[in-house]
């Protein structure tokens, strides 16, 4: 039988905290699940020990590549992945026990929304608590927020529908960072994004991660992003406009055809 849900995690050279990440996911209270583990060109002790944790776990599948960076490793991910749901993690992040068990019981009572996450606590190096990221709820509210770069969905908190993410196309090679914010806004088009009110993920602050290494990057990327998103907006606004005037013209138009009509037949 196909898992209910696919744990998408890319690791790059990670030997510290590669296994305290796996391990927070096969102690998940939640056990319908399978964990795609993209080894993104490793040459450091992440090979061993990715080695050793696949032979403990069978809902472990690794894939390896060459060096290629975390979207192209996400898009294989995604694309090996048979999980109705798609669960991130980053490789140095830790998700709460109970994390699956409540993140699938929301999508499965809401429909209507393609991706969840949660409360997160930011962990240092050595996982004490800096403070907690309160996630912002309700779909308007997330979409308001991303157009206004106000907040954004941590990323690997977040569970999405794996057929709402490709209907938007998935992640886009385009995006070497910042590729979670342009899906977001390209989910928010059609479906609903929202939060549990719940801690269940802790996101390492790491000074070797991507948000300290490549931040300027992502917000490069995301303005782009954004800029795409607006333009959708935009033409479709105007798209709109141009209907209802040809509909009021065409109804003029109707008028007056009518009213020489009746002239005539007089």
């Amino acid at each position: 039988m196909m898992p209910i849900v696919s744990v998408i995690l890319a690791v790059h050279n990670d030997e510290r905290y590669i296994e305290e990440s796996v391990r927070s996911i096969l102690e998940q209270t939640y056990e319908d699940f399978e964990l795609i583990l993209v080894d993104d060109g490793s040459d450091d002790g992440t090979v061993s020990l990715v080695d050793t944790l696949v032979r403990t776990d069978s809902r472990i599948r690794l894939y390896r590549q060459r060096r290629s960076g975390l979207t192209q490793s996400l898009i294989r991910a995604t694309t090996e992945a048979r999980g109705r749901y798609l669960a991130r993690q980053d490789s140095d992040d830790r998700s709460r026990p109970n994390r699956f068990a409540l993140q699938t019981a929301f999508l499965d009572s809401h429909p209507d929304i393609a991706a969840v996450g949660s409360d997160t606590v930011v962990i240092d190096h050595s996982g004490r608590r800096i403070r907690t990221i309160m996630g912002e709820r309700g779909t308007d509210t997330i979409r308001n927020s991303l157009l206004s770069t106000r907040s954004t969905p941590v990323h690997g908190s977040m569970m999405m529908r794996r057929t709402s993410v490709v209907a938007v196309g998935g992640y886009r090679l385009a995006f070497t960072a910042s590729q979670d914010f342009d899906l977001w806004l390209r989910l928010t088009e059609q479906f609903g994004l929202d939060n549990v009110s719940d801690v269940l993920y802790e996101w390492r602050l790491n000074p070797e991660g991507i948000y300290c290494t490549r931040r300027t990057d992502q917000l490069m990327l995301s303005s782009i992003a954004l800029a795409f998103a607006v333009e959708k907006i935009r033409t479709a606004y105007l798209s709109r406009r141009m209907e209802i005037s040809r509909s009021f013209f065409q109804s003029l138009i109707c008028g007056r055809s009518f009213m020489l009509d009746m002239e005539n037949f007089s």
